[in-house]
């Protein structure tokens, strides 16, 4: 009897479960015990993907520094360009090339950049003035370094011209010189002197550093501040400008003081003026 009652118990037990939940747990077991799980595979993935992800990122730093360097050397050469076209040198501009980069161009930052050898390392190899085009051709080649993980250090080269037309009273839409007949001369926009040569010494500012700032100084006798930069200065100044020309000392290079805007008029419009003793003392009439 009670050999019955346990059978019929035991029966009655597993009529109650679903026959394809059997199957369903059985297959899960099955599948689950015999997975294995990748723990080396994401070892060997990770020992991969992280130096190349570090060789993209210092290959992006790398870009944009080279970037930076390529804007500040065409904004020299374009700042270049202008004032040659505008001060008609010619010629013997091109051997001036060097100065002038140096004082458009932010030097500390080109020393301190990717680029080889700094701004000494700029050549300017290949630039010209076209006379018969009349136009400026400036050419500056240099190399930038880069530094690649388990290769070393590269030099990139690079090289960039600027074209710029010499400001010559050109008509470039009727082809003709204008007023080739009549006589010009270069004024200032605030000086009332009219100079016939725009190589005149008022004209071509001869620009001077002075480092001794005591105040027993012997260039404080013949020197004044400027009104227009040495307001603005709240620090110690350890240097100023000063020129052979002028009466006043500046305390930034880019003072609009030490600058010379130049304009060329024809004489007749320049009524009223007087001539330079210098350059227009023998045209004088």
């Amino acid at each position: 009897m009670f050999s019955f009652r346990k059978k019929n118990r035991y029966n009655s037990h597993y009529a109650k479960i679903n026959p394809l939940q059997v199957q369903v747990q059985s297959s899960w077991k099955k599948t689950f015990s015999n997975a294995s799980c990748p723990r080396g595979s994401l070892t060997v993935e990770a020992a991969l993907a992280l130096p190349l992800f570090l060789f993209v990122m210092i290959g992006i730093f790398s870009i944009g520094r080279m970037m930076h360097v390529e804007q500040e050397i065409s904004r020299g050469l374009v700042g270049s360009a202008k004032e040659l076209a505008l001060n008609q040198l010619e010629t013997a501009g091109i051997f001036l090339l060097d100065s002038k980069m140096k004082r458009y161009c932010d030097r500390d930052y080109l020393d301190r950049s990717c680029l080889a050898s700094g701004m000494n390392g700029i050549r300017y190899l290949g630039s010209s003035y076209d006379e018969e085009e009349q136009c400026y051709y400036l050419r500056a080649g240099y190399a930038c370094l880069v530094t690649i993980p388990l290769i070393g250090e590269i030099r990139v080269p690079f090289s960039q011209c600027v074209k710029q037309r010499a400001f010559t009273g050109y008509d470039w839409e009727r082809g003709t010189r204008l007023d080739e007949n009549a006589q010009y001369v270069y004024v200032t926009e605030t000086g009332g002197v009219c100079h016939t040569s725009r190589e005149c010494t008022h004209l071509m500012l001869s620009i001077q550093i002075r480092t001794d700032m005591g105040e027993d100084a012997p260039w404080r006798k013949e020197y004044h501040p400027c009104e227009r930069c040495t307001r603005y200065e709240t620090g110690t100044v350890t240097q100023v400008y000063v020129t052979e020309e002028g009466r006043k000392y500046h305390t930034s290079i880019e003072c609009s003081g030490l600058k010379r805007t130049v304009i060329r008029k024809k004489k007749e419009e320049t009524k009223g003026m007087r001539m330079c003793q210098r350059c227009g003392r023998a045209v004088a009439s």
